[in-house]
């Protein structure tokens, strides 16, 4: 292709309209979802510091359960993951702890 060719140009077009998508549609709302979470964390840290005597404790104790939290939800995943490979003709390995 030549810098010329007019392929290039509606390339180039469709390629910015499909970045804007994503930016638009995509990436913005997770922007405005972490900072309403960053928000609520701050909002619940700030009279629990208050009742501690020490506001970053306090800080940190929500994101150590706001961690934990996002570790069991992963860990159902993997597990639900796993339990549904049972049916297969080579199950997982906690299919067969169980024993199904």
């Amino acid at each position: 292709m030549s810098s010329t060719d007019p392929r290039l140009t509606v390339i180039l077009i469709a390629g910015a309209a499909v970045i804007g998508f994503i930016l638009l549609f995509v990436v913005l709302p997770l922007f405005g979802r972490f900072s309403l979470a960053l928000e609520a964390i701050n909002l619940l840290a700030e009279p629990l510091g208050e009742y501690v005597g020490n506001p970053k404790v306090a800080l940190l104790g929500c994101l150590v359960v706001g961690l934990i939290l996002c570790a069991c939800c992963v860990l159902l995943f993997v597990g639900a993951g796993a339990l549904l490979t049972c049916g297969t003709s080579n199950p997982s390995q906690l299919c067969r702890i169980i024993g199904r």
